[in-house]
């Protein structure tokens, strides 16, 4: 594959996804995003790590000087989290993850991947695997900088225990969410009907935890990143549960009646 990237604003690039994104890596992958000062980057999620050469080779063809000196891991999904190990290695960057996410990172609590599950619904290939990587456990409220860069962690569960968004404000005061498998472009959600961490109480409430950083972009985990008008999408992730449907799928895209975890 010949590298590449998609340069978004002079401090965000993608620089991987999968069958449901750009294609710039791994059919498996995440949407992959780098934020960077020209000199320090963060990586934000890590794909499934059959596609980091590539992911590596897209941060060198946008961003040729900058250094990665962290990876954020959303949550603990395989397309988003699988590569963490060989990312790091590849790069010599901390991983920073919640508690409940670097369980799985570091070989404590795999389970909580739903990797095996996921196999046997076909949605990975065999050779999907975790490798054990210690990360920097973060919370609600950590903040990273880079440079005049400003990163800060809100734990926006819902789809997934342990999942954080990260709200990225730049000099110029304009505000990017990175919001993992939260919320997509055109208000679609993921909300897995046979997951135990789906919660359609809390993904409401960290819905309307993003929209309250107004944010200008919506950079999801999957599908189309969002270059203006974020909160006109958020307000269509959230427009239906007022009229006791669920958000529209990422995927799925029929309307279903809302139901609440009791």
């Amino acid at each position: 594959m010949t590298p590449a990237g998609l340069v978004l604003t002079p401090s965000i690039a993608l620089v991987g996804g999968g069958s449901l994104g750009a294609e710039l890596s791994h059919a498996c992958d995440a949407n992959i995003y780098l934020v960077h000062d020209d000199e320090d980057g963060v990586l934000i999620d890590a794909g499934c790590g059959l596609g980091t050469p590539d992911v590596i080779a897209n941060v060198q063809a946008v961003a040729p000087s900058v250094r990665i000196s962290s990876i954020l891991v959303t949550h603990a999904h395989a397309d988003h989290a699988a590569g963490a190990a060989s990312l790091a290695a590849a790069t010599a960057a901390d991983v920073l993850a919640t508690a409940h996410v670097g369980a799985v990172l570091n070989g404590t609590n795999p389970a909580a991947s739903g990797l095996e599950g996921a196999k046997a619904k076909g949605m990975y290939p065999a050779e999907v695997a975790f490798t054990a990587v210690p990360s920097i456990t973060v919370a609600d409220g950590h903040e990273l900088r880079l440079g005049r860069i400003a990163i800060t962690l809100l734990l926006t569960e819902g789809h997934a225990d342990g999942h954080l968004t990260a709200v990225i404000r730049e000099p110029d005061r304009i505000v990017s969410v990175c919001t993992g498998d939260l919320v997509f472009a055109r208000g679609r959600a993921a909300l897995l009907d046979d997951s135990p961490e789906t919660d359609l109480t809390r993904w409401e409430a960290s819905v309307r935890r993003v929209a309250d950083t107004e944010p200008t972009r919506l950079l999801p985990g999957h599908g189309t990143p969002v270059l203006r008008r974020a909160g006109a999408h958020l307000a269509l992730a959230l427009d239906p549960l007022s009229r006791g449907l669920e958000p529209p799928r990422l995927i799925d895209t029929d309307a279903r009646p809302r139901r609440d975890h009791s």
